[in-house]
């Protein structure tokens, strides 16, 4: 079975509210629009490795209704299809890596934005 999934409107849970604002210090108010900048912009699992790697698959398994994850602002977005599921604060150890991934990615994506993708299942 498969299913379009819409990048350009998320849907965030009351609990990502509430951790976007516990943990970005930002209103609630804003969160569909900053859930849909780290779907669309946020560094994704497939673009990392090493150490940082390994925490995110620590990450993923935590969070068994997950199906996708973006590192953005330095905070780890969990997604299950585009409804956002929570925030996380990214480890301080981990910050110096993300920071060279987005300049890599910002010079990569200038030019591309993505609409919707399709997810299937078996």
């Amino acid at each position: 079975m498969c299913k379009v999934i819409d990048l350009m409107n998320p849907i965030v849970t009351k609990h990502a509210k509430e951790k976007i604002k516990e943990r970005a210090g930002l209103s609630k108010k804003i969160s569909e629009k900053v859930a849909k900048k780290a779907l669309n912009h946020g560094i994704k699992h497939s673009e990392i490795s090493g150490r940082l790697k390994k925490y995110l698959d620590k990450l993923y398994l935590q969070h068994e209704n997950a199906n996708g994850m973006r590192i953005y602002n330095n905070k780890v977005f969990l997604f299950h299809g585009s409804v956002l599921i929570t925030v996380i604060n990214l480890p301080h150890q981990f910050i110096k890596q993300v920071v060279k991934l987005q300049q890599k990615n910002n010079i990569k994506e200038n030019n591309t934005y993505v609409t919707a993708t399709i997810e299937c299942r078996k």
